[in-house]
């Protein structure tokens, strides 16, 4: 396969000029994930992280909403919990401290100010290149759609709990944070529907040139760590690392240790008859203690 140097790439981004308009760009507004991409912005923001060093971006938020994470002490109502983390959702790549953090960058603000952008202008538009590319991995609408359906009655059903968090039974604490996660599933499938059909089209057409100069975070499935494995797998747990696979499971139906769902008439004959002896051994055993 053939690598292509940082040079190389970044001369075929200028490709994307190609059938543009030769006037300056000017932004007089803050661009917004919903809004169609022009090729020349798309170029524009290339030529900015290809000027910065590493030809990388600086450190910026999370594109997507995560899954909440609630202490078990939590003694808001299940429905309170959910408000809470709805409400905290936002566009954070526009808050002041994002801002704030990124006019203290100089090779960034360098490069704005050659063309002519503000903080917040560039991020607008960072923002709705590196959604454009989270949303070709979901080319089809109406599986957007299908994630919303589904999570809007898993959400229904969350925001009619009135029972306090903290005073639930552990095990239906374990549940209600799975059924939480479909919080930040439909934030995210919301938010990718949103962007239009061209902007998809045009990463997708570049993706080989605009792939390089985007975080790792756009260049992966943005359903993959929230994945509900019950739901797409069929399965009622989780493996975890380092916990085997099930082809690694032995036993013998001798071992007393040993008893797995199903036990025939004879494992179960042959148990109690253990057991017996166990009982009448510690019994013996109690008695010549006291007898001492």
């Amino acid at each position: 396969m053939i690598r292509l140097s940082i040079a190389t790439i970044f001369m075929m981004s200028l490709a994307l000029l190609a059938g543009c308009s030769e006037e300056e760009i000017v932004f007089n507004e803050v661009k917004h994930p919903h809004e169609m991409l022009k090729a020349s912005e798309v170029s524009q923001f290339l030529k900015i992280v290809h000027g910065l060093p590493d030809h990388k971006l600086p450190p910026l938020p999370p594109l997507f909403t995560q899954a909440p994470e609630w202490e078990f002490d939590r003694e808001l109502t299940v429905a309170g919990l959910v408000r809470e983390v709805q409400k905290a959702n936002g566009r954070h790549w526009l808050s002041a401290s994002v801002v704030s953090k990124l006019e203290n960058h100089q090779p960034l603000q360098k490069l704005l100010e050659e063309y002519q952008l503000s903080t917040p202008q560039f991020l607008g538009l960072a923002e709705s290149v590196c959604m454009a590319a989270a949303r070709t991995f979901y080319p089809d609408e109406d599986q957007l759609k299908q994630i919303i359906r589904d999570g809007r009655v898993k959400l229904d059903y969350l925001e009619n709990q009135q029972d306090i968090f903290a005073a639930l039974p552990e095990e239906d604490k374990y549940e209600i944070i799975h059924l939480a996660t479909w919080i930040a599933r439909v934030d995210r499938a919301e938010r990718l529907v949103e962007v239009p059909v061209e902007n998809i089209e045009l990463i997708q057409r570049h993706w080989e040139v605009i792939s390089p100069f985007l975080p790792a975070e756009c260049q992966q499935d943005p359903m993959s760590d929230i994945v509900d494995t019950l739901q797409v797998y069929g399965m009622p747990f989780e493996e975890l690392p380092g916990s085997g696979l099930d082809s690694e499971l032995t036993w013998n139906p001798s071992d007393h240790r040993v008893r797995i769902e199903h036990a025939t008439e004879q494992q179960i004959s042959q148990y109690d008859l253990e057991k017996s002896h166990r009982n009448t051994k510690n019994l013996a055993d109690r008695d010549e203690s006291i007898e001492k």
